[in-house]
């Protein structure tokens, strides 16, 4: 997992997580996913559980 803080007034903070495939990853509402052939990239506000193992990003 990496995590981002981002904003100008109010931080918040990002938690990115990375998955080779072919993990299956369930992505909830309010979450942002990009599939690419090589990885999953899953980005949320709010940090999640996975049963698949997480790829290090860097």
């Amino acid at each position: 997992m990496l995590t981002l803080t981002i904003g100008l007034l109010r931080k918040r903070p990002i938690y990115v997580y990375g998955f080779r495939p072919p993990a299956q990853v369930v992505i909830g509402v309010g979450s942002i996913a990009l599939i690419t052939r090589d990885l999953i990239l899953a980005a949320s506000t709010s940090p999640m559980h996975f049963d698949s193992q997480e790829t290090q990003i860097a």
